[in-house]
């Protein structure tokens, strides 16, 4: 699935000698930084209704001479509704004047709108283009869903070796579900050999961010055996790190474990040790 992220606007910081009154005299004189740095003062300062509108005028002013986080924090407010009558249409055009000019924030939420048809028609290998923009800059969660298009063959025939490539990359900077899918063809044998021992490492990576499938699939590898021995009380204590978190399935595969009373106490001991910081 396409992962959708919190849209954070970027903060200039303003020197404490520059006031919004030198602002608003250097904007008006048509300063494209100085506008910029007035819609962050009353977009990041400020709360009203009012003050987001004011920094939406002085976000289009800047993003009309070409100001490049002026044209993502505009593209966001049309994107938001925030300062103005939310308009998806209008929100693509200046993610895609940013995202051309190599805005990665704007690559990524252009790829979001092409995958989505928000604001556009939807359009999966113009998705896979932006996505790949944003990948190459660095971005794992653009480097995930790039892996996931190729992986499920989306916009183009399916790319496995390419899928592997990006989950590998975004693994590595520990975007979780891409150490999850990755731990699943490690587990597997799809696309790389199996081996079961990468793919429990990268579960456990996951599982450490609070990946509540990771967790539950350690959870199978201990009751299975797979490149370890066997072991239900340790698999018992990630089923119950699972329940805590809501995951209903692992009560059901903790049943069929018909463990004793006794099991089922160590078990519970032996979750109170396992990663629970993110969860």
């Amino acid at each position: 699935m396409i992962k959708f992220l919190p849209v954070l606007l970027a903060y200039t910081v303003i020197a404490e000698a520059i006031t919004p009154e030198k602002l608003i005299i250097d904007a008006k004189q048509g300063d494209a930084i100085a506008q910029y740095n007035l819609a962050q003062f009353y977009r990041k300062n400020t709360s009203s209704a009012n003050d987001r509108t004011i920094a939406f005028h002085w976000y289009t002013k800047a993003a009309n001479q070409n100001h490049i986080s002026s044209q993502y924090n505009l593209a966001v407010c049309y994107d938001n509704g925030d300062g103005t009558p939310q308009n998806k249409e209008k929100a693509v055009h200046w993610y895609n004047r940013a995202a051309e000019q190599g805005d990665i924030d704007s690559q990524y939420n252009l790829a979001l709108c092409f995958a989505n048809g928000e604001g556009t028609l939807k359009d999966s290998k113009k998705a896979i283009y932006w996505f790949n923009k944003a990948a190459e800059q660095g971005d794992s969660e653009s480097q995930y869903n790039l892996a996931y298009y190729y992986d499920k063959g989306i916009g183009e025939d399916r790319y496995l070796s390419k899928a592997i490539y990006w989950y590998k990359v975004a693994a590595d900077q520990g975007h979780a579900s891409s150490q999850y899918n990755l731990a699943l063809k490690y587990g597997r044998g799809i696309g790389v050999t199996k081996d079961a021992k990468q793919a429990l490492e990268l579960y456990e990576q996951a599982a450490e961010q609070g990946h509540l499938h990771a967790i539950y699939n350690i959870a199978v590898i201990y009751i299975r055996g797979d490149g370890v021995d066997k072991d239900l009380i340790q698999a018992a204590s990630f089923l119950y790190l699972a329940i805590q978190n809501n995951l209903f399935e692992a009560q059901q595969l903790l049943d069929s474990l018909n463990l004793s009373q006794e099991q089922k106490t160590r078990a519970q001991q032996l979750t109170k040790t396992l990663f629970t910081k993110n969860l």
